[in-house]
Order: C-alpha cells, then sequence, then structure tokens
C-alpha cells in the first residue's frame, strides 16, 4: 500500500512522469484504506467522512446549484495548472 502511494506522490511531484502506467499488484486495498494512505502521504488534515451514497448524490445536486449562482460563466472555469495538465 504504502509503494502505491509514494507511485502516486512522485506523480504528482514531478511533472516530467507522462503516460499510463500499470501500477497494480496482488495486495486487495479497500478505497476507503487506499485515501486514508494518500491522505497520510501527502501531509493532509482532511476528514473522512462515511456518507450513504443517495445523501451523497444529493449533496452533489445541491453544490451544482450553489455554485452555479454563484459565478458568472467567465469565471466558472479555469485552466488546469501546468502540472496537472493532460497530456
Amino acid at each position: 500500500m504504502g509503494d502505491f502511494c509514494s507511485v502516486i506522490q512522485s506523480c504528482l511531484e514531478n511533472p516530467a512522469l507522462t503516460g499510463s502506467y500499470d501500477i497494480t499488484g496482488t495486495e486487495r486495498v479497500s478505497y476507503i484504506s487506499l485515501m486514508r494512505q494518500l491522505r497520510d502521504a501527502v501531509g493532509a488534515k482532511t476528514w473522512i467522512i462515511h456518507l450513504p451514497i443517495p445523501l451523497f448524490g444529493f449533496l452533489l445536486k445541491l453544490w451544482a446549484l450553489i455554485s452555479r449562482r454563484r459565478h458568472s460563466p467567465k469565471t466558472s472555469s479555469r485552466p488546469l495548472p501546468q502540472a496537472m495538465s493532460l497530456r
């Protein structure tokens, strides 16, 4: 699991890495475990909250309505930073 997080962290920190990589292995890892490891690897202080899927879907729709009203069409989309751009 730590190796997987190290690979992701390296990709985020090194924009010269491009392409697709198969980084799967034989270890079974839950999604929540992966998110915790990634959070720890980058030193984030993020909370992980378990939400039922229907509630999460509702909150996404609510956010879409709220954010649409807050932003004008000119400012609602921004280009990705160079380090995050797709190649």
